[in-house]
């Protein structure tokens, strides 16, 4: 780090502390409007411990408890009841998600959302391979959604928002505990199962608690792979079931009233048989969940990170030190068959080639490897009464992300003469910078295409974040967090496919982003607060693979030149919002509108006839819509509750590539108010919930019965740019019912359930993989309806 930067993020910090240190450390008596809401979530959004409706930003938050009685199990079923928030399912050729908080979203570079398990960052930079973090949601203690610029708090990537998935805490008091078991079967045949147990409690009282889970969940499969030569012949059935398995272990150690020590370990494997992409093409038409792949696509994601972390309490303030580990190691296989054909033969004759060919594969092997390790340190001030209190602090960080790429093909006479393959060995051979790679599983082959790269982001920062007591009501808030973010990129790249040998040396950008926040709040009452926040978030930049320049020769000359680096965007949030309890309570809503300004915005755009993709910064794009919650209990065994978000996220200015050096003329790549990819415009979710006593053997009984709603999304640029494609412009939008019925008594509890109860059939994901002649095409759906019961016991 420059000296000159090192001293102005020491000078800010020393600043900060002087004037937190000002505000008396004696607490005074704590007014009514901001004391603890008795049985409402609590929550540590702001690095302190507040009442949902206290905190003075958009939050969305589930205790474990909430995730349990809904039924929910992964992040997709989360963000259907979280206005604002949108996982798309297989959103990327290698069946990867894409998570969007208020349209801010991305599919290539680096996280537009971050995700935190507990104070421990786990984001990385994604592309067609590697998709967001997935964390385990068996035994946490609560999630919580932070919509909006997280910038000031949570540093780069969160420039959309933040997901925090908060693990049970051992308690240094009393055991407790939990047995999960489940078992469901899906509308395909596909059976899955949970089984999980988790526990905990003081080791030696007062001085040193554990805490241990374990869980294995498998979801269903229920795409079937078909015969390309047989008609309607299933050649195996419920191909994409998925197995995750985690371990969590953490330890609290006090060895006196001021210092707690927390160890914590989490392991984390997710297997997949298949990705569950669903190809069609050029074969007979292919029904529901039937799919024409002729590679099976298995893939592992295994993630193991550890974390230390310290507090000591002065009185008037908390000093904590969190240093973490995070090791992540992605494989996956995918199915390149029809790609490959494709880029052999072009438009004319892949379909002739393939109808004569069916048992003609080429898979694609990519490895992904990361090494993520953070430190920070701040200090929180404990007493929140007083005149200022607020938080000062450090954080740095280094990933290390690795990706190896490999295609293999059948060595066939149809081939073109120019068609060769390389054998195992070096990539490169003679480079520096290398990587040896094997001939693959064909004898008379070998590799089509064969790229390695390595990207390095390394974060220094200092920030701070201090609220002013104005009145007893009336607050107001700003923060800053400055750092200095360096990236570097290493490529190369051989093979057929590639154009032949590919060799970017290293590519370095550095950037010194400045995220400030500032809001004002009032509790008008008790059960009234209104807020209002300007914030700003940032995103790094990074850098393009090369791009074969006489295979995408076209494409060059229709979309321009391909930028070999990309710069950082960032993202201006204005937001008002209300949070109130009506009615002795019986009544919450909660609700926020927002304007976020999105400037230099990053955008993958995939050329049509080549295969390959490319990110740059494509001008701005301007996001606005609402968020609204409402739960109202009218009896003491009845809950309806409903949320609702709005987004419309769009381009401001048309999107131009590069001069035809000929004409003169700059291609218009996506349209004025074209709306970003992949970003629903209304998503709703309304639930019944109801918990009454039982005539019989003093049992509870309840139900609950949610609704839910998507709206239509886009996936490539509007009609008028070169990048639109008819076939796959519009994303389906789609209704689900779920349905949850359980006994109760005392520590047990036993529900059947059924999801997406009417059987909904949308296309998620679409896309030709075969240029704009769109002679294939690869799609993604949801699981059909699935059945199942589930027992959980607690002590």
């Amino acid at each position: 780090m420059r000296p000159a930067i090192f001293s102005r993020l020491t000078a800010l910090l020393c600043t900060s502390a002087s004037i937190l240190a000002l505000a008396p450390i004696s607490a005074h008596a704590q007014s009514a409007e901001s004391a603890p809401v008795p049985g409402e979530i609590v929550v540590s959004a702001q690095r302190r411990n507040e009442s949902l409706s206290k905190v003075p930003i958009s939050i969305a938050a589930f205790t474990g408890k909430d995730l349990e009685k809904t039924g929910i199990t992964d992040v997709s079923e989360l963000s259907k009841a979280t206005p604002g928030f949108h996982v798309s399912p297989g959103a990327t050729i290698g069946g990867g998600n894409n998570i969007s908080i208020r349209g801010v979203s991305t599919t290539q570079g680096a996280a537009t959302v971050g995700i935190y398990i507990d104070d421990v960052p786990t984001q990385s930079r994604a592309n067609n391979w590697t998709q967001p973090v997935s964390p385990s949601l068996f035994d946490l203690e609560r999630v919580e959604v932070l919509r909006g610029p997280q910038g000031t708090l949570y540093g780069a990537s969160s420039e959309g928002g933040t997901v925090r998935f908060i693990t049970t805490a051992p308690s240094l008091s009393q055991w407790s505990g939990k047995a999960v078991g489940e078992v469901n079967v899906n509308a395909n045949g596909g059976i899955g199962y949970e089984t999980g147990v988790a526990m905990g409690g003081p080791l030696i009282a007062d001085k040193l608690g554990i805490r241990v889970s374990v869980d294995n969940r498998r979801d269903g499969g229920f795409v079937d792979q078909m015969s390309r030569t047989q008609t309607g012949q299933v050649l195996n059935s419920n191909i994409n079931s998925t197995d995750n398995t985690s371990l969590r272990v953490a330890l609290t150690y006090a060895p006196n009233d001021k210092l707690t020590i927390t160890p914590f370990f989490n392991y984390q494997r997710l297997h997949g048989n298949d990705n569950g992409l669903i190809w069609s093409g050029v074969w007979p038409t292919s029904g529901k969940y039937q799919s024409f792949e002729q590679i099976s696509t298995p893939f592992t994601d295994e993630i193991k990170i550890g974390s230390l972390k310290l507090a000591y309490n002065f009185g008037g303030a908390t000093l904590t030190s969190i240093t973490s580990g995070n090791w992540r190691d992605l494989s996956r296989v995918d199915d390149y068959t029809q790609v490959a054909a494709y880029n052999i033969f072009g438009a004319s004759r892949t379909a002739a080639f393939m109808a004569a060919n069916p048992n003609f594969g080429s898979p694609q092997s990519t490895a992904t490897k990361q090494t993520l390790f953070t430190q920070e340190i701040r200090l929180t001030t404990n007493d929140q009464t007083a005149p200022i209190y607020g938080t000062v602090g450090v954080f740095l960080s280094s990933s290390k992300q690795s990706l190896l790429q490999v295609e293999w093909g059948d060595a066939n006479a149809s081939y073109p003469s120019a068609v060769y393959f390389l054998q195992g060995g070096a990539l490169v051979p003679g480079n520096a910078f290398n990587y040896n790679v094997s001939s693959g599983p064909f004898p008379a082959g070998g590799i089509l295409a064969s790229k390695y790269q390595v990207e390095i982001d390394r974060q220094a920062s200092a920030f701070a974040d201090a609220t002013w007591n104005v009145t007893s009501r009336l607050k107001f808030n700003a923060g800053v967090r400055v750092a200095r973010q360096s990236y570097s990129f290493q490529y190369i790249g051989n093979g057929y496919f590639q154009g032949g040998v590919q060799i970017l040396p290293l590519t370095s950008t550095k950037s010194t982003p400045i995220n400030p926040k500032f809001n004002i709040s009032w509790q008008t009452n008790p059960n009234l607060l209104l807020y209002a926040t300007a914030a700003k978030g940032n995103r790094a930049g990074g850098a393009n693979r090369p791009i074969p320049a006489a295979r995408c020769a076209a494409d060059i000359a229709q979309n321009g030149s391909i930028p070999q680096t990309y710069g950082d965007d960032s993202v201006w949030s204005f937001e008002g919002g209300m949070k109130g309890r009506f009615m002795g309570g019986k009544l919450s809503v909660s609700g926020s509108g927002f304007y976020l300004k999105w400037h230099n915005v990053q955008q993958n755009l995939s050329l049509s006839n080549c295969s390959f993709s490319y990110v740059g910064n494509f001008g701005d794009a301007t996001s606005k819509g609402f968020d609204l919650s409402v739960s109202a209990r009218p009896t003491t065994w009845a809950t309806i509750s409903g949320n609702v978000g709005y987004t419309k996220a769009t381009l401001d200015q048309n999107v131009t590539g590069t001069a035809n050096a000929g004409t003169g003329v700059a291609p218009v790549l996506a349209t004025k108010g074209s709306a970003l990819s992949f970003v629903p415009d209304w998503t709703a979710d309304v639930a019944l919930d109801l918990n009454h006593p039982l005539p019989w053997y003093g049992l509870n009984g309840s139900l609950r019965v949610d609704y839910q709603y998507a709206g239509q999304y886009t996936r490539t640029p509007a009609l008028g740019s070169t990048l639109y494609n008819a076939i796959n412009f519009q994303g389906d939008a789609y209704e689900l019912v779920n349905l949850r019925a359980g006994v109760a008594k005392d520590a047990w509890t036993f529900s059947v359930f059924a999801k997406n109860l009417t059987n909904a059939y949308p296309t998620l994901y679409k896309s030709s993989q075969s240029g704009a002649a769109n002679i294939f095409l690869m799609t993604s759906t949801l699981a059909p309806r699935t059945i199942g019961a589930n027992f959980t016991y607690r002590w």
